[in-house]
Order: C-alpha cells, then sequence, then structure tokens
C-alpha cells in the first residue's frame, strides 16, 4: 500500500492515540514528502483534514487516471438520463459505420460492459511505451476497431486507455455533447463545480482514461455523493441503481494494483472495512471507506517521463 496513504488510514484507525498527535504527525510526515502536494479527508461530508504544499487550494489536479472513475459516473448517469440503454448495449451499435473495418468478428460481442471492467480483449500492454503510442496514434476508433484481440469479450482483466476511451467517444456519440460538456451539465455544474480541463484526442473526443483536471475539494466533493446514495443535497446526481453496481467486484483485476475490480474503479478493503478507490499515476487516490462515510483525496506531483 502506498505510504501516505498506509499512514492516513492508521491515523483514522488508530483510536487509543490522541487525534491531534496523530494528526501532527501526519503533517510532519507529508511536509517532508516533497512528491505529495494535497490531501483532503472528509466524514459525513465535512473535511476532517486539509492539507496544502504550496497553499495553491484553487489549482486544477490532473487526475491521470482517476479519469477513468469519473468516466464510469458519467456512464451512469448517461444510463439513468435514457442516453444509453444499459450496461450490456453492443458497443458495435455506436459504430456502424465501421463495421466493414472490423477484421476480428469477435468485437461484435463486446459490451460497455466489457469497456467498464477492462475485459474488451483490445491489443494493449500495460507499459508507457503503450500509453505513449495510445495518445500519438491519429484515428483511434480507425487504428482499434482494425486489430486483433488478444482475448475473447470478458475472459480476462487488462488494464489499458483503449476501453475508457470507446466509452467516452459513445458517451458523445449517444448524448450529442463532448464528454466534458456532458460532465458540466449533469455533473460538474450540480456540484457547483465551476472549473474543469479535459484533453481531447486528435479528433476532438475527450481522453477517456485520462487529462481530466479538477480541483481537489470538487473531486472530494464527487466522492462524497457516492458515499450519500448519489444526493447532493437532497438532489439525486447519480441513480442509486448505478452505484449498487458500482459498488460490486465485477472482476478480478492485475497490474497496476492487482486488486479487485469493479466499473472502472478498484475494490478492496482495510481493516475489514471495504474500500472503492479511483487510482491515478504518482500514487494519487480518490479513497473511499462507504460504512465510515470517509472520503480520502491524495494528489501529487508525479509526471510521465518522456521515454
Amino acid at each position: 500500500m502506498n505510504k501516505t496513504l498506509y499512514l492516513i488510514l492508521h491515523a483514522l484507525f488508530n483510536q487509543p492515540e490522541p487525534l491531534d498527535l496523530q494528526e501532527s504527525r501526519l503533517r510532519r510526515y507529508l511536509s517532508k514528502n516533497q512528491n505529495v502536494k494535497r490531501v483532503l479527508i472528509s466524514r459525513n461530508q465535512s473535511i476532517i483534514f486539509d492539507y496544502s504544499a504550496d497553499h495553491h487550494v484553487d489549482e486544477l489536479y490532473d487526475l491521470k487516471s482517476m479519469t477513468k472513475s469519473i468516466l464510469s459516473l458519467l456512464i451512469g448517469i448517461a444510463i439513468d438520463k435514457g442516453f444509453i440503454p444499459c450496461l450490456d448495449q453492443k458497443m458495435m451499435d455506436y459504430f456502424s459505420g465501421h463495421r466493414h473495418r472490423i477484421k476480428d468478428q469477435r468485437i461484435h460481442r463486446i459490451t460497455l460492459r466489457h469497456l467498464l471492467t477492462m475485459s474488451s480483449g483490445f491489443p494493449y500492454a500495460f507499459s508507457l511505451t503503450s500509453y505513449n503510442h495510445f495518445k500519438t496514434q491519429p484515428d483511434l476508433i480507425l487504428s482499434n476497431l482494425s486489430s486483433t484481440l488478444q482475448f475473447s469479450p470478458g475472459e480476462q482483466f487488462n488494464y489499458n486507455e483503449i476501453d475508457p476511451h470507446f466509452l467516452s467517444i459513445i458517451l458523445t456519440t449517444a448524448s450529442g455533447r463532448s464528454a466534458l460538456e456532458f460532465a458540466h451539465e449533469y455533473l460538474f455544474r450540480p456540484l457547483g463545480i465551476e472549473q474543469a480541463q479535459w484533453n481531447a484526442d486528435a479528433n476532438g473526443y475527450n481522453y477517456g482514461g485520462v487529462d481530466l483536471k479538477l480541483r481537489a475539494d470538487d473531486l472530494n466533493r464527487i466522492g462524497e455523493i457516492c458515499l450519500n446514495r448519489g444526493l447532493f443535497q437532497q438532489s439525486p446526481i447519480i441513480s442509486e441503481q448505478w452505484l449498487v453496481e458500482w459498488a460490486q467486484v465485477h472482476i478480478q483485476g492485475k497490474e497496476p494494483l492487482n486488486e479487485k475490480y469493479s466499473l472502472l474503479w478498484w475494490i478492496s478493503s482495510v481493516m475489514d472495512h471495504p474500500a472503492i478507490f479511483a487510482f491515478g499515476a504518482g500514487d494519487q487516490f480518490l479513497y473511499l471507506i462507504p460504512d465510515l462515510k470517509v472520503v480520502i483525496s491524495i494528489f501529487t506531483n508525479y509526471t510521465e517521463p518522456d521515454n
């Protein structure tokens, strides 16, 4: 487990030691860790710990792969609003004009559920080389629909950037809005989130798995509504039905974390408490402990090397 996250969890659960002493130790550790930029902890939707290395509280943080988990919530909202019928909808229903490009007929069997559980079978090796190749492809639809699957859809987990990106494209096709526009209308604005940035590919589709930027407080707020039955100030934002699916294990994950996997979220436990979390490169976390109503957000200085 990431050391920063371990120390935070230790402070939360080690009750015999006074909380103020635990907080003091945690702040000393964070001040010496140049990699950590911001840590927020809330319980019952109230902030109980806030650390900022540079005091730029309005900074937009690159969520890295935590973007995938936000996209998952957007897909849930799209299903709830009727833009997308269900998780078992076939992916190719949204790419009918590209059917002639398919060489591997198993691609016709891929559903949104497969994309959300990283089990489509699209070829991808977890590495910086694969990531850079993905980010530099001129046409991600063409290059992937004409590929040969590594395995049949649903057969196994394989962490990749292709599945969430297809979900972003599907969200745009189904709603008539970019993923960012959809997020502003149905998630960000209802939560009072005004600032967000999200890079797009060469064809204008927001990257489904990376590059969303949000304020720390705003990401933490998203975590809080997930633990509040999808409600914000008694208004429904995310359906409870989706959150029931979201909280379940759907497949056994492999690298990079080797934890259980839900719908673009990781599932684990801490001291016998179930936990569900978003993870991004550089040990960034949005870590939720549902039965304690605790949300932990960790942001770091990590940047990808050029090669």
